[in-house]
C-alpha cells in the first residue's frame, strides 16, 4: 500500500534537513500590517552548523524588501542543524511566510516542523534540491492513448501510480503498479513508463539508484492521444500538460494537490453580480473532498461579494493522498481583472 510508505521521514538517503527547535511567534513587521492583501513569499534561509539563521534571500527578487524587514523574525528561530551522515553542515532551507491582514502573527512553514514531521512536501523536495540532491526527473515520455473526453466531469480524474526503481544511469529496473482508478489503462501506462527516459538521482553530483513513484494523470482537458513529452519544439504547456507525468521522489504530503477544472491557463470568464475591478484580491479557500471551494478569508473585505461569487464558480478535482482518496485542502487564490469580463486567477499551490 503506497499510503503505508507515506510515513513522515526527516531523512532522505543520508541527508537530514535542519528544522526549528520550537515554534516561535513574533508579530509581523509593522510595514506588513498596513496592507489589506494577503501575501505569501518564499525565502531561502542559510542555517549554519550551530542552528542559527545566517542569511535570508527571497526566491522572488520582487520580495527583497519584505525579506529584509522579516529577517529579525526569521532569526528568532533556533534550529536543529542539518546533517550529512553524522556531520553537522550548513544548509539552505526554503521557508514560506504567509502575511494575512487579519493575523497578528505571520504563518511560517518549514520543510520539517518543530515536531520533526514533514508537513509541506513541496518545500521538502525544494530543500533537498538546494542541498546537494538532484531528484530524478522525466526527460522524455511517450505518447499515451485513453478514452477520456473533455466533456467528462468525474469527481476524481483517472490516474495510475507506479512504483518506479531507477538505477544509477536512470534506467528503470522495477516498474509495478501501486494504485490506480483506471485498471483498463494500467498495462499501457506501465509500458509507457518502461519506454520513458529519466535522469537519475544525484547526491553531490554522483549518480545513485533510487526508489520513486511515477504519477500518470489522465485529465479530461487533454487531447488523446497525447504528444510525446516534452514536444519538440517546446510549446507553452497548459497546466494539465505540465502535471500529466510526475516523478515523486518521496511520499510526503499529498500525492496530488487540488487541480482546477477550469481556468487552466489562469484566465477565467466571470459572470456575477459584481463585475471585476482593476485591483486584485486574495481569497483563502477551503476545498472539500468533492472539489467544492468555500471562501474562508477575503482580502480586502470590500471585495467579499465578488470573492464569494467567484469561489462558487471555481470547481476543482480534490487533492488526493497516496491511496487515491480525496482529501480536504486549504490554499490561497488570487484574482485580478484583465478586462470587463475576464480575470486572471492564480493558485498559490500550483506555481
Amino acid at each position: 500500500d503506497a499510503q503505508v510508505l507515506a510515513a513522515n521521514r526527516p531523512h532522505y538517503e543520508n541527508i537530514a534537513l535542519a528544522y526549528p527547535i520550537r515554534q516561535t511567534y513574533l508579530p509581523k513587521p509593522q510595514e506588513m500590517s498596513k496592507t489589506s492583501i494577503e501575501h505569501i513569499l518564499v525565502a531561502n534561509l542559510t542555517v549554519d552548523t550551530l542552528g542559527c539563521v545566517a542569511d535570508a534571500i527571497p526566491e522572488n527578487p520582487a520580495d527583497s524588501d519584505l525579506v529584509r524587514i522579516s529577517l529579525p523574525l526569521l532569526k528568532a528561530f533556533d534550529f536543529v542543524p542539518g546533517m550529512v551522515g553524522s556531520t553537522y553542515v550548513t544548509q539552505i532551507l526554503p521557508v514560506s511566510l504567509d502575511f494575512a491582514p487579519a493575523n497578528y502573527f505571520p504563518t511560517v512553514q518549514f520543510p520539517i516542523d518543530s515536531a520533526g514531521d514533514i508537513r509541506n512536501g513541496a518545500l521538502y523536495s525544494r530543500a533537498l534540491s538546494q542541498n546537494g540532491v538532484t531528484l530524478p526527473a522525466i526527460e522524455r515520455f511517450p505518447s499515451i492513448f485513453a478514452t477520456v473526453h473533455a466533456t467528462d466531469t468525474p469527481l476524481v480524474y483517472q490516474h495510475v501510480l507506479v512504483s518506479l526503481d531507477l538505477d544509477s544511469t536512470g534506467h528503470p529496473v522495477v516498474i509495478t503498479p501501486a494504485q490506480t482508478n483506471c485498471a483498463a489503462f494500467t498495462l499501457q501506462m506501465l509500458s509507457a513508463a518502461n519506454w520513458a527516459s529519466y535522469s537519475p538521482l544525484r547526491l553531490d553530483g554522483v549518480p545513485r539508484g533510487s526508489r520513486n513513484f511515477l504519477l500518470i494523470s489522465l485529465f479530461p482537458g487533454l487531447n488523446f492521444p497525447t504528444r510525446p513529452w516534452p514536444p519538440n519544439p517546446p510549446l507553452a504547456f497548459i497546466r494539465y500538460q505540465r502535471l500529466m507525468f510526475q516523478v515523486l521522489a518521496d511520499t510526503v504530503g499529498l500525492m496530488a494537490p487540488p487541480i482546477p477544472k477550469q481556468a487552466l491557463d489562469g484566465t477565467f470568464t466571470f459572470s456575477g453580480p459584481e463585475p471585476p475591478r482593476t485591483d486584485s484580491l486574495s481569497v483563502l479557500v477551503q476545498i472539500d473532498t468533492l472539489g467544492r471551494a468555500t471562501a474562508v478569508r477575503v482580502y480586502p473585505q470590500r471585495r467579499r461579494t465578488f470573492a464569494l461569487a467567484l469561489t462558487k464558480q471555481l470547481h476543482f478535482y480534490p487533492g488526493l493522498d497516496y491511496s487515491g482518496r480525496p482529501q480536504p485542502f486549504l490554499g490561497l487564490v488570487t484574482a485580478s481583472a484583465l478586462n470587463a469580463t475576464e480575470i486572471r486567477v492564480q493558485y498559490s499551490w500550483l506555481r
